[in-house]
């Protein structure tokens, strides 16, 4: 079986659903309630009252700017075009904010499996193409991939932090 990989953001890719499996990405995305299966959102679009797109999309488990969506036209459903994009938050002063990561506090247990090489690679294709700066207080600093993974991992192995819903960058990485 052919697998694409992870695509990086912002990737726009057309595949036909009957020889790829375009849905095993490499990505961790959120999953139901059950634990088991993905959590797709699915619906049609109709044009003049007749539908005629299907799309669904999902988002990632790890960071909850960065989505998949998918979509078809009714008439040809064995192709599928598929987009990876990462739309990150926005600081008070107009600046892309650092990312903000899923239970990041609350769920010590989920990212203690993770290992640094895989956090990376979990990460650097969701954020290729996005540079972001934070301010810390001293001035604007730019941080990395690599720093941010360094912060999970170590936030992780210290006693949790209560819940915030604080950019990351506000830490220490600057």
């Amino acid at each position: 079986m052919w697998r694409p990989g992870r695509p990086q953001n912002g990737s726009i890719i057309l595949y036909n659903r009957k020889k790829v499996k375009y849905r095993k990405d490499g990505y961790c995305w959120k999953k139901r309630k059950d634990g088991k299966t993905t959590r797709e959102d699915h619906m049609k679009l109709k044009v003049k009252g007749v539908e005629c797109l299907y799309g669904c999309y999902v988002h990632s488990s790890i960071v909850p700017t960065f989505h998949r969506r998918c979509y078809w036209l009714l008439q040809n459903p064995d192709i599928v075009l598929v987009h990876y994009l990462n739309v990150p938050a926005i600081e008070d002063c107009g600046k892309i904010c650092g990312p903000v990561l899923c239970s990041i506090n609350s769920d010590r247990k989920e990212w203690l499996k993770w290992s640094k090489e895989e956090l990376v690679g979990q990460l650097k294709p969701m954020f290729h193409g996005i540079k972001w700066t934070c301010s810390n207080g001293n001035g604007t600093a730019e941080f990395s991939i690599e720093q941010l993974v360094q912060q999970i991992l170590e936030s992780h192995h210290a006693k949790p932090l209560p819940r915030t819903h604080t950019c990351l960058c506000s830490s220490s990485l600057g």
